[in-house]
């Protein structure tokens, strides 16, 4: 069961999600971004989870999406994960303009890839790119996802330390992730980059709790602006 505690556990090990929701997205271009587009969706979270990121932001959110009449798309594998998530949603009152797709980020035959194509100003992926083991065809899809311009694309993931990768202890910590499924690879930041004009970037290392380790992770935001 991933459910009661699963916040508790990410909490203490994944930073800078409130970063990447609150500070890195540009957040105040999104009306005249929505206005020149017309997308369906303001925000697609993917690989939500419980919905935890939505707490950062909700009475943005709500303000953002009930003025612009857009709404926001949650996505994850999981059922019992997104069970959680609707219960939160309703929690922060803003049930209203949100929907949810338990699916394959990856399976393009899906309803999530035929909702979402082109549909979405603003795509975040918090600490889910390391999980996926086909993770070139999930960053097209997260891509594919934005609409054609305009469009901004957040991911915040552990990674490996710039130019350490071959140090011995970058490769300690990128086998012991990849004990939990979870694998470092700096080639995921370097495809970001070239699919998506860089607007923010930061590197920055915290401790595993209760180990004495401390692993690099990134705050990625680029955009598709053809300008």
């Amino acid at each position: 069961s991933q459910g009661p505690r699963y916040d508790g556990f990410r909490e203490s090990l994944l930073p800078d999600r409130d970063t990447l929701l609150r500070f890195a997205l540009p957040w105040a271009r999104l009306p005249n971004i929505v206005a020149e587009n017309k997308p369906l969706y303001a925000l697609a979270c993917v690989g939500c989870g419980t919905a935890r990121d939505l707490e950062f932001i909700a009475t943005h959110l709500a303000q953002v999406c009930r003025t612009t009449q857009t709404r926001v798309a949650l996505v994850d594998l999981s059922p019992e994960l997104l069970t959680i998530a609707k219960a939160r949603i309703g929690n922060l009152g803003i049930s209203d303009f949100v929907d949810y797709f338990c699916a394959d980020l990856t399976d393009t035959t899906s309803q999530l890839h035929d909702k979402l194509k082109h549909n979405v100003a603003f795509v975040t992926c918090s600490y889910c790119l390391t999980m996926i083991p086909n993770w070139l065809s999930a960053i097209d899809a997260l891509h594919h996802f934005l609409i054609p311009k305009n469009g901004f694309l957040g991911l915040v993931d552990f990674t490996q330390r710039f130019n350490k990768e071959s140090t011995p202890l970058e490769i300690i910590y990128k086998q012991w992730f990849s004990l939990d499924g979870v694998y470092f690879n700096r080639s995921h930041i370097t495809t970001l980059v070239k699919k998506t004009t860089p607007y923010f970037y930061q590197e920055d290392r915290s401790r595993v709790p209760y180990t004495p380790f401390y692993p690099t992770h990134y705050v990625y935001v680029g955009t598709n602006d053809s300008s």
